[in-house]
């Protein structure tokens, strides 16, 4: 594992980009779903990001090193 690896979340790490993507758009659309306690806001759900401000953060996080 890389050391960029170590830092981002699992969510992100995966050998096929599309369940990755899914996962990840699950997660930004409202987290609670995932984990209950978090504290991380839903951004899809309370339309802090629209749809296409999530798909950009998605493609955002996927071009990290």
């Amino acid at each position: 594992m890389t050391l960029a690896q170590a830092h981002v979340p699992r969510v992100l790490i995966a050998d096929d980009e599309a369940p990755a993507r899914a996962r990840l758009r699950d997660l930004l659309d409202d987290p609670s779903r995932a984990k209950p306690d978090t504290v991380m806001p839903p951004y899809g759900r309370h339309r802090l990001l629209d749809d296409r401000e999530i798909e950009r953060l998605i493609d955002f996080l996927h071009a990290l090193p």
